[in-house]
């Protein structure tokens, strides 16, 4: 009988050595991570694209509310601010706010002021005093709301009252009210004679639950503000939109404005993307340094939403940041406070896209 010698090709078996079997193993274990990315959207992605969704609705229901009730609403985000060396300026929870019906006294017979000297003509730092006849404004006239007399021509700002001043809230303690001019050509002068008051009051929190971002997501206000390049709401007083009853943007208070309403002079935009994206905004010195890859800031970032307001018709639109390095040709910078093409291009495209046909 034949044998085979144990070393022969014949005796050999067919099959695979341990390396090839490590490297068949390690082949499928990254085809298999590939798959998966590709299967599994990306989570903050998908998270920054709901809380763009959320913002624009939350705004989209104020603007709604104005219209059904025939009453100025809107919504207003508060300053969340961190940092010593420098700010980072952010908001991650929207307010729904409405406007008072405006202040003109309790009675006919005492619905009236008297002035009590003059306020020199060119001056905001001297003020005037007056006194009202009635009693109905406590804890319904506030420091910061707006007065006008006979129902005409300028109106004045609120200071507060003498002697005892304004509680926490602001609201007036006493009958003598301390009134400045919004500018220095229009000093209040006294008539010799009691006039009529109306007071103009400042939005309030509503009753609606107010929309509260995921942790981690924010509205990004060193970056927003009006027009194609502005960053108004880059400051501690944070932001309050009004719309009026025909659901246009009746008027904007924010850092710039000193916190008293002023009609917009553009379409408003909010960045929304996340807290760890934000740039650290210098209360002093020099901007902080360009950063390496634009994408980890929420304006180079291709994942982060403009939510855009249209000023004249109040439509809101959430659209996707174009992003990329926000680089000025010009003076061979990187230009992280704003202005810039990628603030231009993102919001542009914000406006093009949606804001003529948003919600």
């Amino acid at each position: 009988m034949k044998t085979l010698a144990p070393h022969s090709p014949a005796a050999r078996r067919d099959a695979f050595t341990l390396i090839e079997l490590l490297v068949v193993i390690f082949i499928m274990l990254v085809i298999t991570a590939i798959v998966i990315k590709m299967a599994t959207p990306d989570t903050e992605a998908r998270q920054l694209r709901e809380s763009a969704r959320q913002v624009a609705g939350f705004i989209a229901m104020a603007r709604t509310r104005a219209i059904e009730t025939g009453r100025p609403a809107g919504f207003r985000i508060e300053t969340d601010l961190q940092g010593t060396s420098g700010a980072l300026f952010f908001g991650r929870t929207i307010y729904a706010v409405e406007v008072p019906p405006p202040y003109a006294g309790d009675t006919i017979n005492r619905s009236y002021a008297t002035v009590t000297g003059n306020q020199p003509v060119g001056s905001v730092a001297d003020p005037a005093f007056i006194t009202v006849a009635d009693v109905a404004w406590q804890n319904q006239v506030r420091r910061g709301d707006l007065i006008q007399f006979n129902n005409q021509g300028h109106q004045y700002i609120i200071a507060g009252s003498v002697p005892t001043g304004a509680d926490a809230q602001g609201f007036l303690r006493d009958s003598t009210w301390v009134v400045r001019p919004l500018d220095t050509t229009n000093g209040l002068r006294n008539p010799g004679v009691a006039i009529t008051y109306r007071v103009t009051r400042q939005p309030i929190k509503s009753t609606v639950t107010p929309l509260e971002l995921p942790e981690g997501f924010v509205v990004d206000l060193s970056m927003s503000g009006f027009g194609p390049t502005g960053t108004q709401f880059r400051s501690i007083f944070g932001v309050t939109v009004i719309f009026s009853p025909n659901g246009s943007v009746l008027s904007v208070a924010d850092g710039s404005t000193g916190g008293l309403l002023v009609p917009p002079n553009g379409p408003v935009f909010f960045l929304v993307g996340t807290q760890a994206g934000l740039v650290r905004t210098p209360l002093s010195g020099p901007a902080p340094p360009p950063p390496l890859d634009p994408a980890q800031y929420n304006l180079g970032s291709h994942k982060t939403f403009w939510v855009g307001v249209n000023h004249q018709t109040g439509l809101v639109a959430p659209v996707e940041n174009i992003g990329g390095p926000n680089y000025d040709a010009g003076s061979s910078t990187y230009l992280l406070m704003g202005d810039g093409p990628a603030f231009n291009r993102g919001r542009f495209n914000a406006v093009r896209m949606r804001l003529i046909g948003g919600r």
